[in-house]
């Protein structure tokens, strides 16, 4: 960890194995700790001091390639693109005394390097590149229908949709319900192999690789919404 004013260190970790996860900042049960998914541990560090907190192995997982995520106060949430898939923890603390245990698994949700989405009561990501839903209450399938293949996708704030950018360069706005996805628009963005998340500025979606960056406009045309470049 770094001071964020001048740069210098103030504390390192040996932590316990290599990663593509990158740590984060998550309050779990009132207490800011840093978080980092290392190979098949889970590992909370103290903000201030990285001091470890508590760990867990997760046995018969994969190795997450996502940062963890803080579905709330008390649950969080590590996917990885095998093993036991995207897996809800429950963390308790007494005193001291971290407690850590499995709430539910979601074997059929197995995201590789494509983050996942949290929308209310829902969480969806992609699954060798196709379009999958879950219940965030018990890990249920609720469905798994669009391929996109590879890409990421993000959520747009308030609204159960989001945005998918996949690797061929296409660019994707769906409605997501509990029973099925609703595909509102789907195009062409950019040319060329595309690792990258879109940005979204108020109606403009910003889409880039190592060839080209695009800015995409979302407009009304005869009550449906539609992308021009």
């Amino acid at each position: 960890a770094y001071n964020k004013v001048d740069g210098e260190i103030v504390w390192t970790s040996n932590g316990t194995g290599e990663t593509y996860s990158s740590p984060q900042v998550v309050t779990l049960q009132g207490v800011r700790q840093v978080v980092s998914a290392l190979g098949t541990t889970i590992l909370s560090q103290e903000v201030a001091s990285g001091r470890e907190l508590w760990s867990y192995v997760r046995k018969g997982a994969g190795h997450s390639m996502l940062q963890p995520m803080a579905l709330d106060a008390e649950r969080l949430l590590v996917a990885s693109g095998d093993g036991d898939g995207t897996v809800c923890y429950r963390v308790t603390k007494s005193d001291d005394q971290w407690k850590i245990e499995p709430e539910w698994s979601a074997p059929r949700l197995r995201p590789d390097f494509n983050e996942v989405v949290p929308l209310p009561d829902k969480i969806v990501g992609l699954t060798k590149g196709l379009l999958t839903c879950i219940s965030s209450k018990d890990g249920k399938l609720l469905w798994k229908k669009l391929r996109f293949g590879g890409g990421q996708l993000i959520g747009i704030e308030n609204q159960s949709r989001v945005i998918v950018l996949s690797e061929a360069g296409s660019l994707a706005i769906v409605d997501i319900d509990a029973h099925e996805p609703k595909l509102i628009v789907e195009q062409q963005a950019i040319e060329g192999k595309t690792w990258n998340h879109a940005v979204v500025v108020a109606n403009r979606i910003y889409c880039r690789n190592a060839e080209e960056i695009a800015c995409w406009k979302i407009i009304e045309s005869a009550n449906k919404q539609v992308a021009a470049k």
